[in-house]
């Protein structure tokens, strides 16, 4: 390794090379990871299940017998719903379609009819009750089943309400207030409600479809008679997923760990480089400097008397200057060796070249000097 650095630095060919394969190596690393970065965590949103409801309810009149509208008794009239003293009940159809979209479901299911006569006067309500003809709470509560096995269901039921009773009981009602005038109109209420599981997801739906009819005992009155609802439910969800090719991931990868390796090479060389050119220009200032006070040797004297080692090239100069002595030096290939020689100490200066063989021992030597 030591003498690839060493070449690294020397051979500039070389140096653009690896430079350029490390760029290389990185650009093509890029798009590689990017892609596949991207394929991570990909999310698709799909439909779970889809349910269908559909609701309406119809009105219908059957008016009395031996009337001048009708020829023969329990005809209905769907359109133009009216009621008078000539009706002699009140019909309404609930249709209720659910479609579930699924072929995995499992649900239970419960209807509930309730119907309220209310009784309005000039100050608001009067009295609300049931207006089923036993007294009960529901006109109807059911409930049921639908599983894989069962055909998308509809739920249609029928209420019939006695007219005269209706308006018997508001008569009785408007006798007992005192003058006040009164206003009956019943309500029905068609509750449907659901619960179980589509596609193994839970599943809820309540809701409630309301009908209205008047009770007049002595005019004639128009009356809305149908209603319709429709509604869609949708459940959706986002699944998540990989879609990595992780030979390429790897190929990536390792591009990036030779580049990373390549760059450290050139940056190690780099460091070195101007460490060791920044040694030889403190030298050759020196060298031209003081030109005039350094004697070039060829090999060190031997000294009989102390070396002390000064810490820098100007305390050297300072001792030379105290004594008017000529600073000798040497380089031995990889040391400048400065000395003044004196009867009774010879003073010296040492400064060592920075090199990659230096730098590497100056390493191993920390690593040395740190371990137990």
């Amino acid at each position: 390794m030591r003498k690839f650095i060493k070449r690294l630095r020397e051979d500039r060919y070389l140096f653009n090379v690896l430079v350029c394969v490390a760029i290389l190596l990185i650009l093509a690393s890029i798009p590689i990871l990017l892609v596949q970065f991207r394929n991570f965590n990909l999310s698709q949103i799909s439909t779970v299940y889809q349910v269908n409801l559909s609701r309406s309810s119809t009105d219908k009149v059957k008016l009395k017998e031996n009337n001048v509208f009708v020829n023969n008794s329990g005809d209905y009239y769907v359109s133009d719903f009216y009621v008078s003293s000539l009706v002699d009940a009140v019909h309404i159809d609930f249709n209720n379609s659910v479609n579930f979209y699924t072929t995995n479901y499992n649900v239970d299911y419960t209807k509930q009819i309730k119907a309220t006569l209310i009784v309005d006067g000039s100050e608001g309500v009067i009295l609300e009750e049931n207006a089923t003809e036993n007294g009960e709470e529901y006109y109807l509560q059911e409930s049921g089943h639908a599983d894989n096995s069962s055909s998308i269901y509809y739920l249609n039921e029928e209420v019939e309400f006695d007219y005269d009773r209706l308006c018997a009981r508001l008569s009785e009602i408007q006798a007992s207030c005192d003058g006040i005038t009164c206003y009956g109109t019943v309500e029905i209420e068609y509750t449907l409600s659901c619960v179980g599981t589509l596609s193994g997801e839970n599943f809820s739906y309540y809701d409630t479809m309301r009908s209205y009819f008047p009770i007049e005992t002595s005019g004639t009155m128009s009356v809305d008679h149908t209603l319709s609802q429709n509604r869609e439910i949708d459940k959706t969800k986002i699944t998540y997923y990989n879609d990595v090719n992780y030979f390429w991931l790897v190929v990536g990868f390792l591009a990036d760990i030779v580049a990373l390796g390549i760059i450290t090479l050139i940056v190690i060389a780099v460091v070195q480089a101007g460490r060791e050119k920044a040694s030889q220009r403190y030298i050759q200032k020196i060298l031209s400097q003081y030109n005039d006070i350094l004697v070039k040797i060829d090999a060190p004297l031997k000294s009989k008397v102390p070396v002390l080692r000064v810490s820098s090239f100007d305390d050297l100069v300072k001792v030379e200057t105290e004594l008017s002595l000529p600073i000798t030096w040497y380089f031995d290939g990889n040391t400048y060796n400065f000395y003044v020689y004196s009867e009774n100490v010879t003073y010296s200066f040492e400064y060592q070249i920075e090199t990659h063989e230096n730098l590497q021992d100056e390493r191993e030597e920390s690593i040395n000097l740190k371990q137990p």
